[in-house]
């Protein structure tokens, strides 16, 4: 058990040792050629031994039942933004007198004729008041 857990940590700290030698020999003068490249000897294969017990991943139970868990989990999120997007919302109160008013942003027909006759009569008046100055 020992032996699994030394070897490793053996091999990688010789492999991280392994480019610093080199490159403290290849700083001593920048202008000068590169060494040649060490010669890769290969490894040599390990053997493969194969077990009646392979792992072969999730059982298509277990993935539908993370899938299942996977959507309740967005379902819960979005639950829970638009919960706390109505709470932090203006409240108005719209639906009180909402058949008095009329639909669409325009004001009812009978309204803009008055206000039209209103402002026109303001512009004769400021016309004649005008005229009465010069």
């Amino acid at each position: 058990m020992i032996a699994r857990l030394v070897a490793p940590a053996l091999l990688a700290l010789v492999l991280l040792a392994a480019p610093l030698a080199g490159v403290a020999g290849a700083q001593q003068d920048p202008f000068s050629p590169l060494p040649p490249a060490p010669r890769e000897t290969p490894a040599p294969a390990a053997p493969t031994t194969t077990t009646p017990d392979d792992d072969r991943g999730l059982s298509p139970t277990q993935e539908l039942l993370i899938g299942a868990g996977g959507i309740i989990l967005l379902i819960g999120i979005g639950w829970a933004i638009v919960r706390d997007a109505r709470s932090a919302a203006p409240v108005e109160d719209g639906r009180a007198g909402a058949e008095d008013r009329p639909k669409g942003t325009r004001p009812p027909r009978s309204r803009r004729v008055r206000q039209s006759r209103a402002k026109a009569k303001a512009a004769r008046q400021a016309r004649k008041r005008a005229k009465r100055g010069r």
